[in-house]
């Protein structure tokens, strides 16, 4: 019988996950590429999965498991330098200056998060490729080190690695963690159109040169939701949730209107779009309800629906 990766020597397994942000608030453009925001994030229990196996050469190859659920296709991820997954690996041998005849590996992909959509996928890629990279080559990294060469990928990448529950400031990468008795259940309906986050960040910007949409000088954190976090109370937390992206993200997608009306519909707390969407986000009051909620969803929407929970661990070897 032949051995999948990961059942031999040689090789490290890890695992990262998703996130979801119960508020973001977006301020001034710092730069071409980035805003200044406010997030309230969370970890959550769904996750992706790499796993390194050791070369004997300086090759870095990616490989996309039919198993994985959070895409209907593997071939719409690619599978070179262009993935995430290749660029951490490739990031790590660089930063240290390893060797890379001696540091090449096999990188197996297995995705569970939606390709696309605001629940940091591709975040969490990369946050397992590095852990799995930096074990499989015996780095001692810990893990302050992988989020600060973590956010040379993407400013999400952080939050990926130390997992949890945090604030996040100025690009979103500076963290506060935060201690909180909450356990959330949640139902995320995966994206059914995919458009870059870019996008709905150029809508936000006309919504409010138009006035559709008030101007934020500065981003802030909502205290009394960080409040709420804290001490577990899911029902304040559903009325103080907010996204700035939203709007922008429905008049991009109408369609994100209908899948949040059904939520509220069939009992959910609270609709709201993930991040940037397209993927929305039901908050629910209990994992029972979730579970409920989640087939209802998916049966009136013909849209996978998965119930989560949060806050969960960061990227993690199995």
């Amino acid at each position: 019988m032949s051995l999948r990766p990961g059942e031999f020597y040689g090789h490290v397994t890890v695992t990262a996950p998703g996130r979801i942000n119960l508020t973001t608030e977006v301020g001034q453009q710092l730069s071409p590429f980035y805003h200044q925001l406010a997030t309230i994030s969370l970890a959550i229990s769904l996750s992706d999965e790499v796993v390194a196996v050791a070369r004997d050469d300086e090759h870095i190859t990616v490989s996309i498991s039919d198993s994985s659920r959070g895409i209907l296709d593997p071939a719409d991820i690619p599978d070179d330098h262009s993935n995430v997954v290749f660029q951490a690996a490739d990031l790590l041998r660089r930063r240290l200056q390893l060797e890379p005849e001696t540091h090449g590996v096999d990188l197996y992909l297995t995705k569970d998060l939606p390709l696309a959509g605001g629940v940091g996928g591709r975040a969490a890629d990369a946050a397992a490729a590095l852990m799995a990279c930096a074990a499989l080559w015996d780095l001692h990294l810990s893990r302050r080190d992988l989020a600060q060469l973590g956010t040379e990928i993407s400013t999400q990448v952080p939050f990926a690695i130390l997992g949890g529950a945090a604030v996040g400031m100025e690009r979103g990468d500076v963290l506060s963690p935060i201690l909180t008795r909450a356990s959330l259940n949640l139902v995320i309906v995966p994206a059914f159109s995919v458009y870059a986050p870019r996008e709905v960040y150029a809508n936000l910007a006309s919504l409010r040169e138009e006035g559709i949409q008030p101007q934020r000088e500065c981003a802030a954190i909502d205290p009394e939701l960080l409040d709420a976090l804290t001490r577990g109370d899911v029902e304040t937390i559903a009325l103080l949730m907010h996204n700035d992206l939203q709007a922008a993200a429905v008049s991009l997608l109408p369609e994100l209107s209908d899948v949040l009306d059904i939520g509220m519909q069939e009992g959910a707390l609270a609709a709201m779009i993930c991040g940037a969407g397209p993927t929305v986000m039901f908050l629910a009051r209990n994992a029972d309800d979730a579970t409920q909620l989640a087939s209802r969803v998916e049966e009136r929407c013909g849209i996978a629906s998965i119930p989560i929970s949060a806050p969960g661990s960061g990227a993690r070897i199995l």
